[in-house]
C-alpha cells in the first residue's frame, strides 16, 4: 500500500518502462470535477510518492507518455512536454472539448476521447477526429491495442461501447 498524499480521487494512472533494466515511471492524475483548480500529477518511484509542480492554468484529467521522450496530458485541451515537469505546450489541432482519456501504442499511434463523443487518433502526422451520431453525451475511457480501439461512455442513462478496427 502506498499513500498518495491527496484526498482527491485518482482519475488516471499510467506507467511505462523507462530503461532496459526494468525501472518504471508511474504518473497518476488526481482531480475532482466539483473542485476546480485542484488537479494534481503524482509521481511514484521506488515506493516514494511526490507531487509534481503543475501550472495552475491547466487541470490534468488523463495522462500518457513514453518516458524521457513525450508526455501528454488531457483536459479541455491536449498538452505535450518532453519531461513531466514541462514546459507544457497546448496542441491546437483538436477541438476545445474536454478530454477524459488518452492511450497510445507509440508516438505515432495515440487515441483521445472526451465530451460530445469526441474520439481522435494521431497517426504521427495529423489528428483525425470522429464524432459518432447522438453526440449529446461523451466517452469516459479509451484503449488502443494492436488494430483495435475501444471507447466507453454513455448517452443519457445508457452505456455505450464503440469498437473501431483498422
Amino acid at each position: 500500500k502506498i499513500e498518495s498524499g491527496t484526498t482527491l480521487p485518482i482519475m488516471d494512472v499510467y506507467g511505462a518502462r523507462k530503461d532496459k533494466i526494468g525501472d518504471y515511471e508511474i504518473l497518476c492524475v488526481s482531480a475532482d470535477a466539483n473542485i476546480p483548480g485542484q488537479s494534481k500529477v503524482i509521481s511514484i518511484e521506488d515506493m516514494t510518492v511526490r507531487e509534481l509542480a503543475t501550472d495552475p492554468m491547466w487541470e490534468p484529467w488523463a495522462i500518457w507518455f513514453i518516458p524521457s521522450r513525450r508526455y501528454i496530458h488531457a483536459d479541455d485541451g491536449l498538452w505535450e512536454a518532453y519531461r513531466p515537469s514541462g514546459p507544457w505546450v497546448r496542441n491546437r489541432e483538436l477541438p476545445s472539448l474536454f478530454k477524459t482519456s488518452i492511450d497510445g501504442q507509440g508516438l505515432n499511434d495515440i487515441v483521445v476521447c472526451g465530451a460530445f463523443m469526441l474520439l481522435a487518433h494521431w497517426n504521427g502526422a495529423h489528428w483525425r477526429t470522429f464524432f459518432p451520431r447522438n453526440a449529446s453525451s461523451g466517452f469516459v475511457g479509451v484503449c488502443i491495442r494492436d488494430d483495435l480501439i475501444v471507447a466507453v461512455g454513455g448517452v443519457g442513462n445508457r452505456a455505450m461501447v464503440l469498437i473501431g478496427r483498422r
